[in-house]
């Protein structure tokens, strides 16, 4: 392209939207999401003690999987926002020689 070369600008990417789109391809290839224990999901009151001990123990479980879930998707949001960039660089790059 002569005299008039496109250029495209570097524009911030809000992480909502990308974690939203990176989410189900993280989930496919990355991150992998937790399930809720069966046991937090039960109707009526544990049957005793020890149920209650073990449920609260999965449910600590859970959180930690969870918090591992949301580290590898804001990892994978900030690559995507990353090879975003440098792509952007590469074009604007090709568009001024």
């Amino acid at each position: 392209m002569s005299g008039g070369r496109m250029k495209l600008r570097i524009i911030p990417v809000l992480s909502t939207l990308i974690v939203l789109s990176a989410t189900s391809a993280a989930n496919a290839f990355f991150c992998s999401k937790p399930d809720a224990p069966r046991c937090a999901t039960g109707y009526g009151s544990f049957d005793d003690r020890w149920e209650f001990d073990r449920c609260k123990t999965d449910m600590e479980r859970f959180k930690d999987e969870v918090e591992e879930h949301l580290t590898c998707l804001k990892w994978l949001s900030s690559k995507a926002v990353s090879d975003y960039n440098e792509a952007i660089e590469s074009f604007n790059r090709r568009a001024r020689s």
